[in-house]
């Protein structure tokens, strides 16, 4: 039932092609171990091979008794443990976002947010994520009053061409080129798919794009949409699960509020400015009357 063969189909399979991970030395190594009346294995995790091909994560415990003819018989029990084995994986993954999401955090927010630092976190974002692309967008109003997403960074994993080379591929989205992730990211929600699944404009940009899959997320910053960062896979459809979509989201926030920072701190720059050239004006003109003043009474 684990593996889908029947009883006869089983019983005419060997050890190493049944176990996955059994090479003839480890082969050797467990019949040496076995064949010792009293011999015994407990909780060794390793991966059956189903019918179909695919595998299957199981726990194997073995023991072996001598009988009184000098005879030795061994019982292995394997059970799947595959629940086991995705809470395992999902929980190291979550610590490998939560380390990503404080490096990103005191990437960006401990120290000057500049093109650099963003181009590195997202580089980071990209690797950790698996993404074999990822963009970073900045809104802003066209001449004509029309909101445009021009792209500003983007990160490739080797081997993946870059859009930003390719005069044909527009530099930038809007409500026109893909209506429907346009919608969704103005409402702050995420927006993906894969190619297979999609169809009219936002089929024709991503196949333009090389695109199998994408997960596009807003970045907001002082309450107001102010772009997009996106990740997306050329190679396979991806099916972007909670775990990632939460990650990145989390991360989109993280870049969010460093920009916010660095126009604050730009704003109080230019404020500061403001304020110096407003004191020097004064004391020159103050300065001026002054003179002005002790001319009229010589």
């Amino acid at each position: 039932n684990l593996l889908g063969y029947d009883r006869d189909e089983l019983l005419r399979l060997s050890p190493a092609e049944l176990d996955a991970s059994l090479s003839p030395a480890r082969l050797r190594t467990l019949r040496r171990i076995l064949r010792q009346g009293g011999g015994e294995l407990a909780g060794v995790e390793t991966t059956y091979r189903h019918k179909d091909g695919s595998l299957v994560p199981v726990e194997v415990n073995a023991r072996s008794s001598l009988l009184a003819d000098g005879r030795v018989i061994a019982a292995i029990v394997a059970r799947g443990i595959r629940e086991r084995v995705r809470t395992r994986k999902a929980l190291e993954l979550r610590c490998q976002y939560e380390h990503v999401l404080a490096t990103c955090a005191r990437e960006l927010l401990a120290q000057p947010c500049t093109a650099e630092s963003i181009a590195r976190v997202l580089e980071t974002l990209r690797a950790t994520a698996g993404a074999c692309r990822a963009s970073i967008y900045e809104n802003h109003e066209d001449e004509a009053g029309q909101l445009q997403s021009l792209r500003r960074y983007e990160r490739l994993a080797p081997g993946v061409w870059s859009v930003s080379e390719h005069a044909d591929i527009p530099k930038s989205l809007n409500a026109q080129r893909a209506p429907h992730f346009y919608r969704l990211l103005r409402e702050g929600k995420a927006a993906y798919g894969v190619l297979s699944s999609l169809s009219g404009p936002e089929k024709r940009l991503l196949e333009g794009m090389g695109v199998k899959s994408v997960l596009a997320l807003p970045i907001v910053v002082r309450g107001h949409w102010h772009g997009i960062i996106a990740f997306s896979d050329t190679r396979n459809e991806r099916a972007w699960q909670p775990g990632d979509i939460a990650f990145l989201q989390t991360a989109g926030e993280i870049i969010g509020a460093a920009l916010e920072r660095s126009q604050t701190e730009l704003s109080l720059a230019e404020s500061h400015q403001r304020a110096e050239e407003a004191s020097r004006a004064k004391s020159l003109f103050l300065a001026n009357t002054g003179t002005k003043r002790e001319r009229l009474a010589a």
